[in-house]
Formats: C-alpha cells, structure tokens, sequence
C-alpha cells in the first residue's frame, strides 16, 4: 500500500471510528432488543447462510474458519457456533461493548473468538478464512472507506473463499432511491450508504469479488413504520419525513395507513461473493 494510501486510510478510520464507537457503546445494550432490519430478516438469513457453509464441497474447506466482519454483539456467530460444530468462529468489532454484551449471551466457551479489532487492520494472517460475513454492517462504511476494508478482507480470505454480505437494500429508481438513503442517515448517525443491489454488485466485482448468482437472494418486508423511527433518534423528523414524501414516492414504498399505524416496504438481501 502506497504512503499516502495509508495515511488517507488512517485519517478517515479516526474521523469515523470515534462517532461510530461512541454510537454503538450506548446502543450495546439493547441492540438485540431492537425492532430493525437486523431482528426482523435474521432467522431467515442466518438459516440460508448455515446451509451454504454446510453444502461448500470443496475439501479444503472441511475445517472452516468463519470470520464474522463488524460482528455487533456476535448474534449471527453464537448462532453458528451451535450448528457448525467443525468450524471455528470469529466475532470481530470495533466497539468492545458490543463483544462484551455478546459474550455475556454465549452458551459456549471456545465460539465464538471475541476479537477487539479495526476492520482495515484486521490481526489475522493472509488466508485464514474460507468464510468472512458480513450482517447488517455494509451500511455503515461510506464509499471512501469501504476499499480499504474489502482489500483487508481480500487478505485474509483465501483463494475461492466466500464473502456473504447481508444488508437493506435501497430501491434502485428514484425517488424513492434518495428518499431511502436520506431516511436511513437521518434516524441513525452510524449510518452512511444503504446502497441498491446494483450498487453492492459492483462494489464487490470493482474488488475481484465475482456474485455466486445460485445462493443470492433478496426478500421485501413489510414493517411498522412509527415502531421502526421510535427505536433510533429524531423520530420528531423522520415520521414527518415519511409522512410528507411525495406520491409517487409513497407507492413505490408501499406506503399505507392500518387504523392508527403506517407500513411501508423495506427489501433486503443476502449476497454471496467468491474470491
């Protein structure tokens, strides 16, 4: 990595980390508690991921070690770690308050691995993961910072090893499109890019990362509009921000009022990349 890489690299981690670790600190304990994107899709891609680690027939991989990327509170590791009994599991994240509370949850006392870590400066040797996941995190790394966490994870994963990144999806017309991605940056100051399918894609094929099309999968979800704003801040602007959008933006959320409760459609989706 060349000089001035290095030194953009570490100027933007000390900008971000510091909001972002203060961020997740005061959400640690409640954050499985939360009525999200996270709680309401994660039973369905936690058992899609646990069949694509279980059915991988390459030989090399029947001792597989699983990197959990940004873990939160490692609910997606402890979740593993119960089903995937060869493999060995790390939970890896930058706020120690969430591997903390995670740990407090864990029935086992070997996986999942707590790893305190930055995730462009990951501690592991080059290959040492066929598996690196990401739940829910992708979000959070604007554009600028995001290449230099996939070079990290390219490092550490070996040659035809697998990344699955789960996250929302934004819609890919407009408006409905900025209207998503403002609305995601205001109800959470963590946030930075809920990206569209397009745009997760090519983020990962600009890395050498090419979609495995068969275990790839997107679902819409329909959620409870005041229930979602009420568990993240400014919900005094995001309601009335969703409230007043325009009509066109409306039906292509699905925007709809039942008695005293609005709903609207959120859409994720489980991608699975191969090196």
């Amino acid at each position: 990595m060349k000089t001035e890489d290095i030194f953009e690299q570490n100027l933007q981690q000390l900008e971000g980390n510091v909001q972002q670790i203060a961020h997740f600190r005061n959400r640690a304990g409640t954050y499985e508690k939360r009525y999200d994107f996270r709680s309401i899709t994660f039973d369905f891609f936690a058992d899609q991921l646990t069949k694509l680690v279980k059915i991988t027939p390459d030989e090399n991989f029947k001792y597989r070690n699983i990197l959990d990327f940004a873990s939160g509170t490692g609910d997606l590791s402890r979740y593993l770690a119960q089903s995937l009994n060869e493999s060995r599991i790390y939970a890896v994240d930058l706020t120690f308050d969430m591997l903390f509370n995670g740990n407090k949850l864990n029935i086992s006392d070997e996986n999942p691995v707590w790893v305190c870590a930055n995730g462009i400066q990951l501690p592991f040797s080059d290959d040492k993961f066929q598996f690196v996941m990401m739940k829910f995190a992708l979000h959070h790394f604007d554009d600028s910072l995001t290449k230099f966490m996939l070079s990290e994870i390219r490092r550490v994963l070996t040659t035809n090893g697998f990344v699955i990144v789960m996250d929302v999806i934004s819609p890919e017309q407009n408006p409905s499109k900025d209207f998503f991605k403002t609305l995601n940056v205001m109800r959470e100051p963590a946030n930075r890019n809920y990206r569209t399918k397009t745009e997760i894609q090519e983020l990962f094929h600009g890395h050498g990362l090419k979609l495995v099309t068969d275990y790839s999968k997107t679902h819409t979800y329909q959620i409870c509009v005041e229930k979602w704003l009420r568990e993240f801040y400014f919900f005094e602007n995001t309601l009335p921000f969703v409230l007043n959008s325009d009509e066109i933006t409306k039906n292509q959320i699905n925007l709809q009022k039942v008695c005293d409760f609005h709903f609207m459609d959120i859409q994720a989706g489980m991608f699975v990349f191969q090196m």
